[in-house]
């Protein structure tokens, strides 16, 4: 009870983190996304940001697994005799 005698509201329910570092991650999240809106636990509108963030996550994780494998390359053909 607050000082005022009002019943305190229950605190916000813990949200989960959800971690997205490879593109299989992502896939996940989508899939329980298209889970939840089809089950009207999630809206139209989340559903399709999520999906927008989602793809985005994709093409980072994608260029960033190209900029490793190109930095590779260029460290093995660097050690190489000319």
């Amino acid at each position: 009870m607050t000082d005022k005698g009002e019943a305190e509201a229950p605190p916000p329910p813990k949200r989960r983190t959800v971690r997205l570092k490879t593109v299989h991650d992502v896939n996940r999240l989508l899939g329980r996304t298209i889970n939840q809106l089809l089950r009207d636990e999630m809206t139209e509108s989340k559903a399709s940001k999520v999906g927008y963030l989602c793809s985005i996550m994709v093409r980072a994780i994608e260029t960033t697994e190209l900029e490793q494998k190109l930095a590779d390359l260029e460290s093995k053909f660097a050690n190489l005799p000319k």
